[in-house]
């Protein structure tokens, strides 16, 4: 299955753990195919070294290098496609045209918005998670409590996002062993 990641299921995936953290586990791991495009990757870099500085415990450009490798690149041409409410998130539907992606996974609402409007189906990293991941991984009070830090998360993440940061470089430590619980 080839997907394409929206930027706040990225960095909440490598910086916390839950359903966005489920999702990028699996594309590291190769249980699905990562699909990206130049300007994805330049997004995932600039919101990412922008959003690590606060947050020492996860090395993002080694997280960013191994999902890189894990991806498949794509270049995406002119595509006719419905407009997403927010412009910056055309290039999400660009890419999943371009490499025939089977779902994109956001947890940004313009994004979420698109779902049944698009060939391919948009899909928050929860119910992915669920549909084709084996399950989210959390139930009951866990679960709303790290839906309401995801809304949170989701927050902060689109504010890193808008800004342009160089990338830095911090020690590497496991990604996975060093998110927020």
């Amino acid at each position: 299955m080839k997907i394409v990641l929206d930027t706040n299921v990225l960095l909440s995936g490598a910086f916390y753990s839950g359903a966005p953290a489920r999702v990028v586990d699996a594309c590291t791991a190769r249980e699905v195919q990562l699909v990206v495009s130049p300007n994805i990757l330049a997004e995932y870099r600039r919101a990412g070294t922008d959003f690590a500085l606060g947050r020492p415990q996860v090395d993002f450009e080694s997280l960013l290098a191994i999902v890189v490798e894990a991806a498949i690149l794509v270049s995406p041409g002119p595509v006719q496609h419905p407009r997403c409410a927010d412009p910056e998130d055309d290039k999400f539907i660009e890419c999943a045209a371009a490499g025939a992606a089977d779902c994109i996974v956001s947890g940004d609402k313009a994004l979420l918005a698109m779902d049944g409007v698009l060939d391919v189906p948009v899909l928050s990293p929860r119910e992915f998670a669920v549909r084709h991941l084996g399950g989210a991984g959390q139930t009951g009070e866990r679960r709303r409590r790290e839906t309401d830090r995801e809304a949170e998360d989701h927050e902060d993440i689109e504010d890193a996002r808008k800004a342009l940061a160089e990338p830095g470089r911090t020690p590497w430590k496991k990604f996975k062993d060093n998110r927020k619980s």
